[in-house]
């Protein structure tokens, strides 16, 4: 796959800022995660970035853009809590997979914040993602095989992770439409463990790939 042509996928990056949050220490720390996307979406030969995972599939990610974007919780329907004594939103919740309720959630935030008609990765981060059941799990992905535009929805908390470059990847290889898998070391073991990506794997997220960019 070393002699591929790389193809190059833009990203936009949404800092989702909640106006009627009880914790607005939350969005200055959303703010701050757009410090980290230069690293995360360096070249290749920068180890700990999304680039250096995903070049074995010969693709790449390119910061198109950082937009802050403001909204409501509550023209979502979604509520914050204070969950532990330093108080965390919870924006949105995330099964695996999406249930149709949390999908009908992302939709409509990316139809009414998304960049309309750009072919790339959008990524909204957001102060929280947890499960249903409270656990945080930093990242969930919406990909649609039709190849209209998907996006990943990452965390504050995920971001500024130590592993932040493996969880978005991770996130993406979603966005590309890879399930997730069982053996240890693989990027899409539901875990902050591995990276490799399998012949198969790197096959259909090239395929998805190009879909995306030209449907």
């Amino acid at each position: 796959m070393e002699h591929a042509n790389v193809l190059t996928i833009p990203t936009i990056v949404h800092l989702m800022m909640a106006e009627d949050t009880p914790f607005p220490k939350h969005n200055e720390q959303v703010r701050k995660t757009g410090e980290v996307f230069p690293q995360l979406l360096s070249l290749a030969d920068h180890e700990k970035s999304v680039n250096a995972i995903w070049k074995s599939a010969a693709l790449q990610f390119k910061l198109d853009r950082m937009e802050t974007v403001r909204y409501r919780l509550k023209d979502f329907d979604l509520t914050a809590r204070e969950v532990s004594e330093d108080g965390e939103e919870i924006t949105i919740a995330c099964s695996a997979p999406p249930t149709d309720v949390e999908q009908r959630v992302f939709r409509a935030m990316q139809e009414r914040f998304g960049s309309r008609g750009f072919r790339g990765l959008q990524v909204f981060v957001l102060a929280r993602v947890l499960t249903t059941a409270g656990e945080n799990i930093g990242g969930c992905a919406m990909s649609q095989p039709a190849g209209t535009i998907g996006s990943a929805w990452l965390d504050q908390v995920a971001v500024t992770d130590p592993a932040a470059f493996r969880i978005l990847a991770h996130e993406i290889g979603h966005f590309l439409t890879l399930p997730h898998v069982e053996p240890p070391r693989r990027l899409m073991v539901a875990s902050v463990a591995g990276m490799d990506l399998m012949p198969d794997e790197i096959a259909k997220a090239r395929t998805q790939a190009h879909i995306v960019m030209n449907p």
